[in-house]
Parts: C-alpha cells; sequence; structure tokens
C-alpha cells in the first residue's frame, strides 16, 4: 500500500529559490503540505540559502511537519541532492520542485502511481499556455510513451512540478543532473511513468504562463469552502463508543466521498461528539488512534481530513476532569466554531453532513449549511448537493 507521508522540496535548481526572494511562501507551501498530511519534508536548496534553511526549520514545527534541510542542489542538480538525502523509510516519496504552486489534490497521485504498478513515477501535468516551452510529453491512457521536443507534434502536457517516486527509482538517480530534465526522460522512455493532466489548478512562477506577479497571490491561504463531518454514523458505521480500530468500519462510500470533497478543492473536517472518553470506555489517546487510521485508510485512496475535532466531554461522565457541560459538544456549536476561528473558511458555501438532530442544531448555531445522512450512499449525497450549490 502506497501511502508516503515524505515531500522532498527542490528550491532553487537553475538559479534562484522562488521561495528565498517571496518571504513567506516557505511557511505557505509547508502548511499546505501539513494539511495534506505531510508529517516529514526535505528542502533541498543551495548552500548559500541559509536564511531559507533557516525560515523552513522554524515554520515546520508550527504545522506539526519535521523539516531537515539539505544543501548541494547548486553542486548535483536535483537528481544528485537527492541521492544524498539517503532512502526514505516510505515505499515512495513525494517531490515538489519550488517553481511551480499547486492547488489541487496532490494525494490523488498515490492511487494513480498504485494503479500502474509497473511505473515508477507519476507526475502532475499541465497544458502549457503556448508552444515554446521545453518538451512536452506524449499521453496515452496515463502513461508516457514518448518525449517530443518544442514543436513537435505532440499531447499538449508538461510537468507540472509535482511528482511522486517509488523508493525503488532512487537509486537509479544519476549523481549529477536534474531530476525533471535528465532522469525524468530516461525514465519516460523506459515506459516508467505515468501522468495526470491537473491544468485548471496549476501555473508557473517563471511567467511562461503568468507573471509573478499574477502567480504570488495563489500562494496566500485562499478562503475555501469546508465540508464538516460528523464522525459516527456518517463516516462510519455507528457501533456504539468506537473507541478501537478493531470496531471502526467505513459506511458505504465514505473514502470516495472525502476525496470528492478534496478534488473540488473544499476543506474536509471531522467534528465528532466522543463521550466514551467521559464515560471510562476509552481515552483520548484511544480515539486519536482512530482517527490516524482513519487517516492513513483516506491516504492510500488519495484522500485526506485536513482536521479534526473531538469533544471527550459529557455531564454524566466518570471520569472526573471530563465530566462536564461544554461548549465544544454537539448539539453546541464550539468545535466548528474552532475550525472556523483557525481555518479559512468560506462559511456561505460550506456544509455539515450528520446523523443526529445535534449536528444539524451546532451546524445552525455557527451559521453553517447542514443536511441530514440517511445511512445511504455518503458520496452520492454529496456529490449531488454540490451540484446544486454550484448551479
Amino acid at each position: 500500500m502506497i501511502a508516503p507521508t515524505r515531500c522532498a522540496i527542490l528550491a532553487g535548481e537553475g538559479g534562484p529559490s522562488r521561495l528565498a526572494d517571496r518571504p513567506g511562501l516557505i511557511e505557505t507551501l509547508l502548511w499546505e503540505l501539513a494539511r495534506f498530511g505531510f508529517e516529514r519534508a526535505v528542502l533541498l536548496a543551495e548552500g548559500s540559502a541559509s536564511p531559507l534553511h533557516a525560515a523552513a526549520r522554524l515554520a515546520g514545527p508550527k504545522f506539526g511537519i519535521e523539516v531537515e534541510t539539505a544543501a548541494g542542489i547548486g553542486q548535483t542538480g536535483s537528481a544528485g541532492a537527492l541521492r544524498g538525502i539517503g532512502p526514505p523509510s516510505d515505499d515512495a516519496m513525494f517531490l515538489v520542485d519550488d517553481r511551480y504552486a499547486f492547488d489541487f489534490n496532490i494525494l490523488d497521485l498515490i492511487p494513480l502511481l498504485a494503479s500502474i504498478p509497473s511505473a515508477s513515477v507519476a507526475m502532475a501535468l499541465r497544458r502549457p499556455a503556448d508552444g515554446t516551452q521545453a518538451a512536452t510529453l506524449n499521453l496515452e491512457n496515463e502513461r508516457f510513451i514518448g518525449v517530443s521536443e518544442p514543436g513537435g507534434a505532440t499531447a499538449p502536457f508538461s510537468a507540472a512540478g509535482v511528482f511522486l517516486v517509488r523508493t525503488s527509482a532512487l537509486a537509479g538517480f544519476a549523481e549529477r543532473g536534474s531530476f525533471e530534465h535528465d532522469v525524468l526522460p530516461q525514465l519516460v522512455a523506459r515506459g516508467l511513468v505515468c501522468g495526470r493532466d491537473y491544468d485548471s489548478a496549476m501555473f508557473s512562477f517563471e511567467g511562461s504562463d503568468r507573471t509573478a506577479s499574477e502567480a504570488r497571490p495563489a500562494w496566500t491561504r485562499p478562503r475555501r469552502p469546508a465540508i464538516f463531518f460528523d464522525r459516527d454514523g456518517v463516516l462510519n458505521q455507528d457501533h456504539g463508543y468506537v473507541g478501537d480500530i478493531g470496531r471502526f468500519h467505513w459506511t458505504k462510500t465514505a473514502i470516495t466521498a472525502v476525496k470528492l470533497v478534496n478534488d473540488r478543492g473544499y476543506f474536509a473536517f471531522v467534528v465528532t461528539n466522543q463521550s466514551g472518553v467521559a464515560r471510562g470506555y476509552f481515552d483520548e489517546d484511544a480515539v486519536r488512534r482512530v482517527h490516524k487510521h482513519m487517516q492513513c485508510e483516506l491516504r492510500a485512496h488519495g484522500a485526506h481530513l485536513d482536521a479534526i475535532r473531538f469533544c471527550p466531554h459529557h455531564p454524566d461522565g466518570v471520569v472526573e476532569r471530563f465530566a462536564k457541560a461544554c461548549a465544544c459538544r454537539k448539539p453546541r456549536s464550539g468545535m466548528v466554531l474552532d475550525l472556523l476561528d483557525t481555518w479559512p473558511v468560506d462559511v456561505e458555501r460550506s456544509l455539515l453532513v450528520g446523523d443526529k438532530p445535534g449536528d444539524l442544531a451546532a451546524a445552525q448555531g455557527a451559521g453553517i449549511a447542514a443536511v441530514r445522512f440517511d445511512g445511504s450512499d455518503l458520496e452520492a449525497m454529496l456529490r449531488s448537493h454540490l451540484q446544486s450549490r454550484r448551479a
């Protein structure tokens, strides 16, 4: 099962890093990686880019992401620098080139790579604005069958700066050179690369498609609509106080429903009452283990939850510190309001999905629209709702 949580950031190959001369971009990039569930990032940059290294190490802990910094990309190119960081513990790792910003569900590359076992690399694609860019790639059924030089007759695809690479492919990298311009064409020629078009959500900092001034605003944290999911009875079957992985079972199409939300560019949140903690049936760590299990299974399918909030309280609890009425337990709105305070949410376009009256009341108290899940097909219900709101 491919579910990497490590990402290498290629900063400044072929020139000054775009992150270095735009303060705050490294923090925004790490924030984006963290919300997609990355736990570790390796920043590969010029040895002279110490301010960028310092900024990355300072920003990482803010978002719960471990940042490792490594120099040498200027001397060896990205291919050599990747060899130098050593084999990751994951079976695959993501690469992000700082020349491009991304605003799409990059985890979608995980099921793409898994669907083609013989492929070593899955890559995001974009359609160049003109025919003057570097070599373009011939794509057939999401597998590359060749590289064409500028001006040749080819499908209009080129690399968009986001790659998912199997660990086994790292051993074959050249000691020097560019991953994108030297290594990738060789892998394409061997039939080891697949790709998918995310053109609508990609742009370049280099100015070939848009100028840097046009690109810069997309590196702020844009407001997005969010889907707030209740957990028990919506995402998983409600067996009553589900506090361990063995009793956790997804509802029908729950995983694909979360991925739909991710693919549409919405935040995906969970707000769940877990009074089993107050009642002494399990502790907070048990709840967190269940949530980690959820995230791992979602990730393998190219999906994720941006944030999870749970309320461990109940006024009838037997564990003293949790035995109280609180502002976070639904039907009160505390968990939803906390997410609205800490995430850039477009409230008017957001939705809470619950299966109980208390869920709907919590949404109403926070000014969020709500819909009651009937237990049938979560993805179909969400797809219909999102379509009607778009109309």
